[in-house]
């Protein structure tokens, strides 16, 4: 198949093909430097951005820990407070109760949020004030509950531990959602009074400690086990984390894209956990998106802090794209010139030669073609008007001697022409000699009765015929298929003809002479009138020979001696067929070995038998899907289903299915079929 390049290149012009080669080369040099640009920009990118990420995530370490390190800070005064232990020892006390509150209200001004909580161990209350002082004078909200899943979070401090943590919470009773610290509060024994703390408001937890105003960068806060504490989107956030089973948490994981990346992640936080004051960075795929991750610990608050950084939006290739464009357009004005001067050097002087090119093709060899330069192109004009006037006095002695050879080949056509009608009128004669040895359709009909005769020469003549000779006793009837075919094949069997003729007519003179004793005489007789001297040349024929004489039963038509060499018979009635087999061997060839006695079967023949001879041109037409030859064991099939026809319509149809059988091929030899019925002896 064409490909549509190629044929474009083939059609076009120089111009547009040098345009063209040359704009591929281009665009070829434009991807390798595109290519080239994007590896050295991502280089400089990544190098620039582990860089700019160290330096980030330790400002925001930094940023972080101060507020939130301040709110711990005044919430372990707050915790170490010997007036809320008094209290918290003894809630019944009202002179407690009101120095706790006290300190609590002086200290709810002072956190960032203007909020406390605190839960007494023993009575399990929660006692809350926000910003606005709401709850002034009410501050006992509700009872924690160890069967409310609320109110777990509570439940697993106690009895983790901890000194303190930070949790991401929502509180659905108060309808707040903040960022809680909570601080165990002591005796001096080390046993648990309660819990303290205050909360940050979440939208200005995120605003204050997650802003990141660099564009590309973006700031999330993550937990020991990946949790997100803080993030932009607050849908990431897992709140309640800290009662919240592993599984039910939104971790920083679940945001990566593989398995390597995650496990990257991983020994990043381990190794920060053992060196805190050190900075991980590492690329990973987040999102789906390539991103660059820096990682610190914030060792108060045992978080990390994580900064994802988009390269592409923070560092951008804008400026290296104005390079490549000024690259692209010197290249562009280049291409411009040099196809100007190809166009003024080249290209005009090479339309020059096309134009005298085809003004030879028309046969007119005066060219005038401008002055040459003195270059190639100039040097080759030179030279193509010099051929052409050289072509052009050539011609003219060439045209007499061509009008003399023309009238030479005319003289030789016509004796060819004549010489070939006479090769054909001998061939068409030679067949109405052959023709002529064959039984007339008369005799046939008039000795066997209604017949199947199907006689295909491969050429106009050829060596299959078949024979029918009679006295009062006897009918001998045959089939006879010699070597070769065409015009070898017809010398052959007028030689055969001649043979079988003479040994049969003898033969009719004594009848009891058995029919195998006959097929060797004709074997005899062949073998003596032809030739043998010319080496490597054996000639010969086979032969099926049935005598039919009167029936010895009345049940019977006739009786049927059949020999056979190299050609056997065929018996059809009722739809079944049976084979009469003869010698394999022909007559004539040159002896290879003892010769074998040629069998005669003898069979009673009926009126609703039918007796075929076919040579073997019919088991060897090559045809079909594959190409095979038409075989035995179709003729056997069509035999069966053509021979309850009349057998003036079989010749026709076995003809019909040997043409449809051979399709485009070409006959491969000589064709012959005969068939009769059993004749009446009166």
């Amino acid at each position: 198949m064409r490909r549509p390049f190629s044929g474009f290149f083939r059609a076009a012009s120089l111009r547009s093909r040098f345009l063209g080669l040359t704009l591929c080369v281009f665009l070829v040099a434009g991807a390798i430097t595109w290519v080239a640009f994007e590896r050295i920009t991502a280089g400089i990118s990544s190098e620039l951005g582990a860089y700019f990420a160290q330096r980030q995530v330790l400002y925001d370490r930094e940023r972080i820990l101060a507020p939130v390190q301040r709110e711990i800070a005044l919430t372990s005064t707050l915790a170490h407070s010997a007036f809320l232990s008094a209290w918290l020892t003894d809630e019944t006390d009202p002179q407690a109760r009101r120095v706790a509150m006290t300190e609590l209200e002086d200290l709810r001004t002072v956190f960032s949020d203007h909020s406390y909580f605190l839960i007494i161990n023993r009575s399990l209350h929660y006692y809350f004030n926000d910003h606005s002082n709401q709850y002034a004078g009410k501050e006992l909200r509700y009872t924690l509950d160890p069967k409310l899943q609320r109110d777990r979070w509570y439940f697993e401090m106690r009895d983790s531990g901890r000194p303190y943590e930070l949790n991401v919470n929502s509180d659905a009773t108060l309808d707040v959602t903040k960022v809680w610290i909570n601080m165990r509060v002591q005796d001096r024994t080390g046993a648990m009074l309660g819990l303290v703390g205050t909360g940050i408001d979440l939208t200005d937890f995120v605003q204050r400690v997650v802003r990141s105003e660099t564009r590309g960068v973006t700031n999330m806060l993550i937990g020991p086990d990946g949790s997100i504490q803080a993030h932009p989107n607050h849908s990431y956030i897992t709140l309640d984390s800290s009662s919240k089973s592993p599984g039910a948490r939104k971790t920083v994981f679940q945001l990566l894209g593989s398995a390597a990346d995650r496990d990257a992640l991983s020994n990043a936080l381990m190794t920060l956990k053992k060196a805190p004051d050190g900075v991980q960075t590492l690329f990973v795929s987040f999102e789906g998106q390539p991103r660059l991750l820096a990682v610190a610990y914030l060792p108060g608050l045992d978080w990390y802090v994580v900064s994802e950084m988009d390269l592409r939006l923070l560092i951008g290739t804008a400026p290296f794209r104005i390079i490549l464009a000024v690259i692209g357009l010197a290249l562009i004005l280049c291409l411009l010139l040099v196809s100007a001067a190809l166009d003024r050097l080249v290209l005009r002087r090479i339309s020059h030669l096309a134009v005298a090119t085809r003004q030879v093709a028309r046969g007119d060899y005066n060219l005038h073609l401008p002055a040459a330069q003195d270059d190639e192109l100039g040097r080759l004009s030179n030279q193509f008007e010099t051929m052409a006037g050289k072509v052009r006095d050539t011609l003219t002695h060439l045209e007499a001697r061509v009008a003399e050879r023309t009238a030479e080949l005319n003289d030789a056509n016509v004796v060819l022409a004549e010489q070939q009608d006479e090769i054909h009128a001998s061939l068409r004669y030679a067949k109405m000699i052959q023709s002529a040895l064959l039984p007339a359709p008369d005799r046939l009909r008039r000795t066997l009765g209604e017949t199947c005769v199907m006689w295909l020469p491969r050429d106009i003549v050829g060596g299959d015929f078949y024979f029918l000779f009679e006295d009062a006793e006897n009918r001998y009837v045959g089939v006879a298929d010699c070597t070769g075919h065409g015009v070898p094949g017809a010398f052959m069997s007028m030689a055969a003809y001649s043979v079988i003729r003479q040994v049969l007519s003898h033969g009719a003179n004594a009848p009891a002479v058995p029919l195998n004793v006959l097929i060797a005489e004709i074997d005899a007789q062949l073998r003596d009138s032809l030739r043998r001297d010319q080496a490597g040349l054996d000639y010969g024929m086979d032969l099926g020979l049935c005598r039919l004489t009167r029936a010895e039963s009345a049940s019977a038509t006739c009786t049927l001696e059949f020999a056979g060499c190299g050609i056997d018979a065929y018996i059809a009635s009722d739809g079944a067929v049976s084979r009469l087999m003869g010698r394999k061997r022909g007559l004539g060839y040159r002896s290879r070995g003892p010769e074998l006695p040629v069998p005669v079967q003898i069979r009673q023949l009926t009126t609703h038998e039918t007796v075929y001879l076919p040579t073997d041109g019919v088991f060897d037409q090559p045809g079909g899907l594959y190409g095979y030859g038409f075989g035995r064991a179709q003729f056997e099939v069509a035999l069966a289903e053509f021979s309850q026809w009349e057998l003036s319509r079989q010749a026709e149809q076995f003809e019909r299915t040997l043409r449809e059988y051979r399709g485009p091929l070409a006959q491969r030899d000589d064709i012959t079929l005969l068939g009769f019925h059993a004749p009446a002896f009166e």
